[in-house]
């Protein structure tokens, strides 16, 4: 209700001060318009009368749509609320009291109260509104909910996602990018803007172009600044590159704004940009999730102790469920048990920690089968450049673990499994070593002649004896005969042999072409090594790019030595193709 301070004076003297007074009968017509302004506009009326609640749950459906849509005519200001009261309240009604009585005589009014939303917005606006501005959104196992906030200039202006700091490694720029399909065309207006002129021009009306490249690209096409570029250059009818966008000048509400929170739900990082994110958490131990469940934290295994190694768990942080992935991690002299933030990263961790534990548990029978390889000291001194003597058996009993354990056959994912597999270890032993046996004498006389060639060639190659000597520690670095998957090892004799007609046909006549050849090469190496050095610092596992680097391998075979053959087509075009398929990052 409304009050009053009265003051009452007797011949100028005052006999009562401030007193407390209803002002509703003095003055009913401004108690009106004050209960509707503060009481109801304003909703600070503590009763709760069933319009009023219908009400205020209508108000802050609105206030959601205009956040998402950021359309300043959805943004519901006091006046038109006072409007809508002041044209339905009965007139006697002043006070919480009267509203009262009033909806107590009149059954139809509390009806006549409550806003729909027609009321407030155009009604045909809000189906693209709810499906193009979703509530929530999926990143990989995540359901996360979306806030909205229509606040420009502030810190929060935009669409702000909150991640569970274990589940940050299931995003990515590329699909970060796809996240709000709803700012699709307005971010792709802002990217039009920030082009040079001299193509800007080309693509006005800009709103119509934004609209018609939003309606052609989606998810499927990857990367949405690749995407957009692709789009424009067909309209602007010239070459339109990503690295044209000014990102400085892409308004910062059109990025979703990432929110990474710990356990408890505190704030630890935030950022519109995923690798700026992932650059923060890219240290060794953030490979790795902490939980207090000891089964997954367990260290100096050397046999398998535990009865399935399941795809994925789920933990609960806060009312988001986020799937970990269990990892066994090969530790040189045992294994250990990790939950990582990706299944590819737990699958390249298991597949190394496995074959460490084959190896520990099948060590006296590799000795044996290793030793028996012929002319075992002979390949050794072949060798010896590129496998360190310390290292050379131990190396090719990683390999004989690799071929028998976990070449051509799903990794082991059960203790049933594994004791199958150690079951049937002499035999998958010795054929392993059968298959070793017949090609390291092939790869051990091709490195040798490789060496040797490389050795032999004149001071003025040098030039080309240094990009050879790099391309044999790119081939053949530390640990190699355990890392390197053998579908490729096997094609060592030939990449080598490759290095050994290089080496022979250089000349003065040739010199030209092998630096031209050698810097198509560089130019390929250069992008694998750099998007190799983002992926492993950001811990991303990415077939695709493994793929890139024996392509590049190929192509050197195609290019410096025709002859050998390749094991498949291999083109300029096709690397450039393959280096669109990798996940960017």
């Amino acid at each position: 209700t409304v009050m009053a301070h009265q003051n009452v004076t007797l011949f100028g003297l005052p006999i009562v001060s401030r007193r407390r007074v209803g002002f509703t009968k003095i003055d009913p017509e401004l108690s009106r318009q004050l209960f509707i302004e503060m009481g109801l506009a304003e909703s600070d009326v503590r009763e709760q009368f069933p319009f009023l609640e219908h009400n205020r749950q209508l108000l802050n459906t609105v206030e959601k749509l205009a956040a998402k849509s950021r359309r300043r005519e959805w943004v519901i200001d006091s006046r038109m609320l006072i409007g809508f009261y002041d044209e339905r309240l009965p007139a006697d009604c002043v006070d919480t009291a009267s509203l009262r009585r009033a909806l107590k005589i009149d059954s139809i009014l509390d009806g006549e109260l409550q806003m729909q939303m027609p009321d407030l917005v155009s009604e045909g606006d809000l189906e693209p509104v709810a499906r193009d501005y979703p509530d929530s959104i999926q990143i990989g196992s995540m359901q996360l909910p979306v806030e909205y906030r229509f606040t420009p200039g502030q810190e929060l202006d935009g669409a702000t996602v909150r991640i569970p700091e274990e589940g940050l490694g299931q995003i990515d720029d590329v699909q970060a990018g796809w996240l709000i399909p709803g700012l699709s065309q307005f971010r792709i207006i802002s990217m039009i803007k920030s082009l040079p002129k001299s193509i800007r021009r080309n693509l006005v009306p800009v709103p119509e172009t934004a609209l018609r490249v939003a309606d052609n690209i989606g998810p499927a096409d990857g990367s949405f600044a690749v995407a957009v570029a692709k789009q424009l250059s067909l309209i602007a009818g010239q070459r339109v590159a990503v690295e044209m966008f000014d990102p400085s000048r892409i308004d910062e509400h059109l990025l979703v704004n990432l929110q990474v929170v710990n356990e408890q739900g505190d704030l630890i990082a935030q950022s519109r940009n995923v690798n700026e994110l992932r650059k923060q958490f890219s240290s060794d131990s953030r490979n790795f999730v902490e939980i207090s469940d000891s089964q997954w934290n367990q260290d100096g295994i050397t046999t398998w102790t535990w009865d399935e190694l399941p795809r994925e768990i789920i933990v609960r942080r806060g009312a988001t469920a986020v799937a970990v992935f269990p990892a066994v991690v090969d530790q040189k002299n045992d294994v250990g048990l990790r939950l990582v933030p990706t299944r590819e990263l737990a699958d390249q961790l298991t597949r190394a920690g496995l074959l460490r534990l084959f190896a520990i548990v099948l060590k006296k029978k590799l000795k044996q089968q290793v030793h028996w390889l012929p002319d075992l000291d002979r390949h050794q001194l072949k060798l010896v450049s590129l496998v360190p003597p310390d290292q050379f058996k131990q190396g090719l009993m990683d390999l004989i673990t690799r071929i028998a354990f976990l070449t051509r056959i799903q990794p082991v994912r059960t203790q049933k499994q594994f004791e199958e597999h150690i079951n049937q270890a002499t035999e998958r032993i010795s054929i392993a070593t059968l298959e070793v046996a017949k090609w390291l004498p092939r790869f051990a006389d091709c490195v040798h002649a490789a060496q040797l060639a490389r050795e032999s060639m004149p001071a003025d190659f040098a030039v080309a004896a240094g990009n050879i000597a790099r391309q044999l520690n790119q081939l053949a670095g530390p640990g190699f005969l355990a890392s390197t998957e053998w579908e490729w090892l096997q094609h060592f004799p030939r990449y080598f042999a490759a290095i050994t007609i290089r080496c022979q046909k250089l000349t003065a006549s040739t010199l030209r072409a092998d630096i031209a050849y050698q810097a198509e090469i560089e130019r390929y190496w250069v992008r694998y090594e750099k998007i190799r050095a983002n992926h492993v610092a950001l811990s991303v596992v990415d077939p695709e790019l493994d793929r890139l680097r024996w392509m590049i391998e190929e192509y050197c075979v195609s290019l410096f030595a025709q002859k050998l053959g390749t094991c498949y087509s291999v083109s300029s075009k096709r690397l450039d193709s393959q280096i669109e398929k990798i996940r960017s990052v």
